[in-house]
């Protein structure tokens, strides 16, 4: 079940999100295509500067359409009306989460791919000969100077993403579930729940950056960064691994809130 689960899922994305990735494709080939045109006219400026402003409207629009539909799909699946037919399906809360966040994961991906794919496109010539060049000079730099250690670097910091990934969703997903404990306005208490996370990280923000300050000012501070600089590279491994760690537990922490409420507080309209 759940494998048909996902794949409804999966269909239900595509529907909604295939439309803008034909744009994507089509605006940055028609960009690319008036570039190769290239004319020492004004009215050439317009339409090639036009053309990528559509382009990066359009880019944006698709990574806000991946955001927008992964709340709507988890609100109307789990919380409405439609909640009643997912809950007499032979799957647990913790499958139904997994199946949201591992779609939306999915699609991200493709997203990026079909992003990039698009860059390269509107690019193509000389200007992504250069893009590349800038690109391999960047590399060589990060591996002369993080040696032997860079390629760890990459990894951890792919791990970093991945996890942060999932912590945003589940973010969104717990604002979501929370919120419909509300008797009435659930989406408006699901944006109060949201709204009252971004305080208390901007709060949270806040007490560091004063926190941070003041210690800056003892006399240990001078020799504390000596020391991180003269061990950079282990402190960086630190610095990555540390939030991995952090965040994933917070993203598990959100995991757990999710499916209580969904198991123990469901309160469907």
């Amino acid at each position: 079940m759940v494998k048909k689960l996902f794949k409804y899922e999966i269909i239900a994305y595509f529907k909604r999100l295939l439309p803008f990735y034909i744009i994507l494709m089509s605006v940055a080939a028609f960009s690319r295509i008036i570039q190769s045109m290239e004319m020492d006219f004004f009215v050439f400026d317009i339409v090639y500067g036009s053309s990528l402003f559509v382009y990066g409207i359009t880019v944006v629009a698709c990574e806000a359409m991946i955001v927008i539909t992964a709340i709507t799909r988890f609100y109307k699946n789990l919380f409405t009306a439609e909640g009643y037919l997912s809950f007499t399906l032979p799957v647990t809360a913790s499958q139904h989460i997994f199946v949201k966040l591992f779609t939306v994961l999915l699609f991200a991906a493709a997203n990026t791919v079909l992003v990039t794919a698009s860059f390269a496109i509107v690019t193509a010539g000389e200007l992504g000969v250069e893009i590349y060049k800038a690109a391999v000079y960047l590399m060589e730099k990060l591996f002369e100077i993080g040696q032997g250690h860079t390629p760890f670097y990459f990894v951890e910091a792919a791990l970093l993403l991945f996890v942060s990934f999932c912590f945003n969703y589940l973010v969104y997903y717990s604002c979501i579930t929370i919120g419909q404990l509300a008797k009435k306005n659930r989406v408006l208490a699901a944006f109060g729940v949201y709204f009252g996370y971004s305080l208390a990280g901007q709060i949270i923000g806040t007490i560091v950056t004063i926190v941070f300050s003041a210690v800056s000012l003892s006399e240990g501070f001078e020799k504390m960064v000596k020391y991180v600089t003269k061990n950079v590279t282990l402190f960086i491994h630190i610095g990555l691994l540390g939030a991995t760690l952090i965040t994933f537990g917070l993203a598990v922490a959100l995991f757990f809130i999710n499916k209580f409420i969904i198991t123990k507080k469901l309160n469907l309209e």
